[in-house]
């Protein structure tokens, strides 16, 4: 057990000083290369794909069935064939070079259209001829050859038939295997007898017969080879080699020769093919036959029948399985061996021992097996006679091995041991000498001699040393080792007697694993996240402030940096592999890594080839492999959804049709073709009319617009992967205005306006000529007044002079009469005392009429009391009528099932739901009767742990949702306990039926102090649902008042008019503010409690 966690340690060793041999020439040590499986619910099929294309934008068509499935690797849209369209399952489909497709159906041949709702269906579009009365089957098989396209079922006739041709039968044949084109031909084979069948003037003739060929020989594929010669595949002998005539073997032995069938060929770039072998997998090879990789069903069994090929000028090959798809990166420069390793990956070293690959792997030591033409096919343990192996090293063309007791060297006949007592030594370094080897182990150093017979041991105690977890040699000589967590050794081999220094925190070192690496031969440390360098006049590590000013990436690096023999630097990164070419002055990465791998070890050959491990994976990169030109990552847009139309536009190209403004949301879906495997692809969007800036979209393939105004849109998206941008796709649209906002509504507009205007001017004019009438008809009548004024003055005149004289007559009259008003005066005096005394009077019936409004006050309530409880009565006894009412329908339903027309059916079934909405109606009236008439016990109310409960009830209305609770501490209150777990109810109840339609609701409660008094607290339950239009926000608290439609939300508007009754009758209040389609807050106050419940 010690020893296994101490192995474990181990998992993060340093690299080997030097660098690994290289394999010999002819030796192929690659894995297998980057792939990933998509079985049918990886791709959105219900059933497994049966056929696979490359459109010409660079998407991947997959058919299955009745589904046909567009991608890119990463993101997948499946279109399902229309209801009511004739059910013929899709076994192939053609791709013309726009882009449509096609398949075959009985009697003749279809387009696949795609409709607006969404789904596709067949367009009939080629009949086949007649044939004597019998119907043609349905072509279920489609082979391209040349851009010829040749259809069959498998068996019997095989027709030519391409869009704005006429189907021509060119033959029968009993069992197709596949038809392909050799030496300027097209053949069809027959795998049933092995006969082959050239097609010539579009007719099918016999090249060679039954009787002259082995079934084992019947050809199923094929591809170009050189000149008119052709790779085919066979039913069971291998590859051959077809030149229009005869056919010769590929190779002569292996797993491309024979017994083997052959399923699919494809050529792939740089010379490479790639052949589709049966229950094996896929097996990567050059012109001359040579293995180059192999992906076997040992990765995953599904890839033991895979059955087409189409190979993308990215590097990527598609594959058709038995049951799903797979994307192959090749070729690859990354081959991975985990699948050829028989231990577990903690941790994993190569070496070269007599040309072959050898392995430290998991306390093993693992030996390469190689074909006979040198092709690595696995590993084999070959460890000495101990259970759990330290280190391993190649020295003087020997392989030492270390364990617990000692050291063993390797022979042709097995392990020896050649040095007992060692425990877990490590071979580090020569000495000066050049003869002698230098040793590090547990609690010792020392130096072997392993020329010498026996091997020569010259051992030095080093007190508290533990074992050493790697070591490497610095351009003085002097070796660096590592010892776990805060701790390293330096040894300087040029002082003799050996005297290690154990380094740790005094010199610098902090508590955590030192990883030791060398950069242009000087020692570098990385530990706790900083890069330390030594400095020898203090003998401290300190921060390598120069190191980082050359290589800024190292400040990120994890593990052990390392430079390839072609002088590039190697370091890990948090997301990646970066390269740096360091001879060639370069400070950024000139290549990078998939950002799924990220080793912490490397160890480098001498030809470039760079091996790399972490604890999941080992893995072999090889510069020398070809690389596809890269390709520039690009968007298709796919298809647009109007859901307000419930429309999708399929394949829209650069413009859509002009949009009617009720179409003014919309949602655009897009694909990324070609993006490259192992790297994330991010999407920007930038829609001109309405923003001048690109928005991130993240990995979605789809944006969605709602609510547009009308005018002309630009939608670009772009792809980025990392810091570099694709190829950018557009698609302009137009939204036409509202009726009242178009062009003949705006024309109209202006006429209006114009006969208004006219009007403005023709009224006040003739208004004005009116009153100038007027006018002069009032000054001539009052010229006529005047002079008759005139003349009456004067004869007034002559009046008031007599009257001056009847005036002092009249004086003495005056002050007769003035005595007479001081009588009257006290008259009156008395009366006022009078009425004084009936205000007294009046005074005391309003206190008897006061008194007799209070009672009459007392009376109302107990009229209204009265009224709630004939209320509650009459609501109760209407349940039991209602319910014999609904029971007979329901009887009466039974009884006319199947006899009763449709309308008498639907009719039943209104009166049924009539019933049951009367019947909510009464629970609720009920309800809202029972609140006003309960008695209130007042106590602590704690209001959360009323929410929490009332979260309990509704459990059935939160299951499967999507719920952002945003719950806030709640005060506690004073107040009846029932009553209140009602009010929370009700507004909780309401909040998740308002936000039913969000993909993601969020319910937010919580509590903030009153506004207008000290002596209250408001609380509040606010949504992002559908709202309301806050003009109507009176109405909500009213009994049976709904402000939305019952088809869109249930209810029957009882619930918010309890709610205010409870919240009144605790002396608070309750109102609600709100928007449409933007959400709402219901606020109530409660007095709080002085108490915690």
């Amino acid at each position: 057990m010690v020893a296994a966690l101490l192995f474990l340690a181990s998992a993060l060793r340093g690299q080997a000083q030097g660098f690994l041999k290289s394999a010999p020439a002819g030796t192929v040590e690659t894995g297998s290369p980057s792939f990933i499986v998509y079985g049918p619910e990886a791709i959105g099929a219900d059933s497994a794909p049966t056929d696979l294309h490359l459109l010409p934008d660079g998407r991947v068509l997959v058919a299955a069935q009745r589904e046909i499935i567009y991608g890119d690797g990463v993101r997948w849209e499946t279109v399902r064939q229309a209801p009511g369209d004739p059910r013929f399952i899709i076994q192939s489909v053609a791709v013309a070079a726009d882009g449509r497709l096609y398949a075959g159906v009985p009697d003749g041949f279809a387009r696949i259209d795609f409709e607006p709702e969404g789904k596709w269906k067949f367009t009939n579009v080629a009949p086949m001829p007649p044939s004597h009365g019998q119907q043609w089957p349905e072509f279920q098989v489609m082979e391209d050859v040349d851009s010829h396209w040749y259809w069959h079922s498998n068996s019997g006739a095989v027709v030519a038939w391409h869009p704005g041709e006429m189907p021509k039968v060119l033959g029968s044949v009993n069992t197709i295997g596949r038809v392909f084109a050799a030496a300027g031909n097209v053949y069809v084979g027959d795998y049933a007898d092995g006969a082959l069948y050239q097609v010539h003037k579009d007719k099918i003739g016999v090249v060679v017969p039954p009787d002259r060929t082995d079934l084992n020989a019947a050809m199923v594929c094929s591809v170009p080879f050189a000149g008119h010669e052709t790779l085919v595949g066979t039913v069971g002998d291998g590859i051959r080699i077809f030149d229009g005539k005869t056919t010769r073997p590929f190779v002569s032995s292996g797993i491309l020769a024979g017994g083997r069938r052959i399923n699919d060929l494809c050529a792939t770039y740089g010379g490479f093919y790639a052949a589709a072998v049966d229950t094996l997998g896929i097996v990567f090879f050059d012109r001359t036959g040579r293995i180059v990789q192999v992906l076997d069903r040992s990765l995953d069994h599904r890839l033991g029948r895979a059955l087409r090929m189409v190979y993308a000028d990215n590097g990527v090959l598609w594959v058709l399985l038995n049951d799903g798809i797979a994307r192959v990166e090749f070729p690859s420069r990354i081959s991975h061996f985990e699948s050829l390793i028989p231990t577990n990956l903690s941790y994993v070293e190569p070496h070269r021992f007599n040309g072959k690959l050898w392995l430290l792997a998991g306390g093993r030591v693992l030996r390469g097996v190689y074909s006979p033409r040198q092709r690595l096919e696995g590993f084999v343990d070959d460890s000495p006679p101990e259970p759990l192996i330290f280190a391993l090293k190649t020295c003087d063309g020997s392989l030492i091995a270390s364990t617990s007791t000692g050291f063993y060297g390797r022979t042709p006949s097995g392990w020896v041991r050649i040095a007992g007592g060692i425990i877990d030594g490590r071979i580090a370094a020569r000495m000066p000498d050049g003869k002698r080897w230098i040793y590090i182990a547990r609690g010792e150093v020392g130096w072997m001699d392993l020329n010498a017979s026996p091997v020569v041991v010259h051992r030095v105690p080093v007190r508290g040393q533990g074992d050493a977890y790697g070591a490497v040699q610095d351009r003085d000589g002097v070796i660096w080792y590592e010892l776990g967590t805060g701790s390293i050794g330096r040894l300087d081999p040029t002082h003799e007697p050996l005297a290690p220094r154990i380094l740790g925190s005094d010199s610098g070192i902090p508590d955590s694993w030192a990883s030791l690496y060398l950069i242009d031969g000087k020692i570098e440390l990385n530990c706790a996240n900083r890069v330390l360098g030594y400095d020898a006049a203090t003998g401290r590590f300190t921060d390598d402030k120069a190191l980082l000013n050359r290589y800024p990436f190292l400040v990120s690096s994890a593990g052990r940096p390392a430079e390839d023999s072609l002088g590039r630097l190697w370091m890990a990164g948090p997301d990646r592999v970066r390269i740096i070419d360091v001879r060639k002055g370069s400070r950024r990465p000139v290549e990078y890594l998939p950002p799924e791998f990220r080793p912490t070890n490397f160890f480098c050959e001498d030809n470039g080839v760079v091996w790399m491990h972490d604890t999941r994976r080992f893995a072999r990169y090889d510069p020398a492999m070809p690389q596809p030109p890269a390709s520039p990552v690009h968007v298709v847009i796919t298809h647009v959804n109007l859901p307000d139309s419930n429309r999708t536009l399929m394949s829209p190209g650069r413009q859509l049709p002009t949009l009617a403004y009720s179409d003014n949301s919309l949602s655009i879906h897009f694909l990324a073709p070609g993006n490259p495997q192992g790297q994330q692809v991010n999407f920007e969007f930038m829609l001109e009319g309405q923003g001048g800036d690109w928005v991130p979209n993240g990995t979605a393939g789809s944006v969605s617009f709602t609510r547009l105004r009308e005018g002309h849109y630009v939608f670009r998206v772009r792809p980025r992967v990392g810091n570099l941008a694709g190829a950018e796709s557009r698609l302009e649209f137009t939204i036409q205005p509202p009726w009242y906002r178009a062009p003949a509504a705006y024309a109209t507009y202006i006429i209006t306006g114009l006969f208004l205007l006219a009007l403005a001017i023709f009224v006040p004019a003739y208004a004005e000529r009116r009153h100038k009438a007027r006018l002069e008809r009032l000054v001539h009548e009052r010229t006529r007044e005047l002079n008759e004024t005139n003349q009456l003055l004067g004869r007034q005149m002559i009046e008031t002079l007599g009257k001056t004289a009847e005036l002092r007559a009249s004086e003495e009259r005056f002050r007769r009469l003035s005595g007479e008003l001081e009588r009257r005066v006290d008259e009156r005096t008395t009366e006022l005392m009078q009425r004084v005394s009936e205000v007294e009077r009046l005074a005391a019936d309003l206190d008897r009429s006061a008194a007799r409004l209070q009672e009459a006050n007392a009376n109302l309530l107990v009229a209204n009391q009265e009224l709630e409880s004939f209320s509650y009565s009459v609501s109760h006894d209407l349940r039991a009528p209602l319910r014999n009412i609904t029971g007979f329908i329901e009887l009466l339903q039974r009884r006319l099932r199947g006899k009763s027309d449709k309308d008498t059916d639907r009719y039943l079934d209104i009166v049924t739901a009539e019933a049951k909405r009367m019947s909510a109606l009464i629970d609720d009236l009920l309800t809202f009767s029972r609140v006003g008439r309960a008695e209130m016990s007042l106590q602590p109310v704690d209001l959360l742990e009323l929410v929490e409960e009332s979260r309990r009830e509704l459990a059935h209305e939160i299951q499967g949702r999507s719920i952002e609770w945003r719950l806030s501490p709640l005060p506690p209150v004073l107040g009846d306990r029932t009553l209140l777990r009602q009010v929370i109810a009700n507004l909780l109840s309401n909040a998740l039926k308002f936000t039913r339609r969000r993909e993601v609701a969020v319910i937010e409660i919580g509590a903030e102090p009153a506004p207008d008094s000290a002596d209250l607290v408001t609380f509040y339950v606010r949504d992002n649902g559908a709202g309301f239009n806050p003009q109507y926000a009176d109405k909500l608290f009213r009994v049976f008042q709904r402000l939305h439609n019952i088809r869109d939300f249930e209810g029957t508007g009882v619930g918010l008019a309890n709610v205010k009754r409870i919240v009144t009758r605790h002396g608070g209040s309750v109102w609600a503010e709100g928007k449409v389609d933007n959400g709402a807050t219901f606020y109530f106050t409660l007095k709080p409690s002085r108490s915690a419940p």
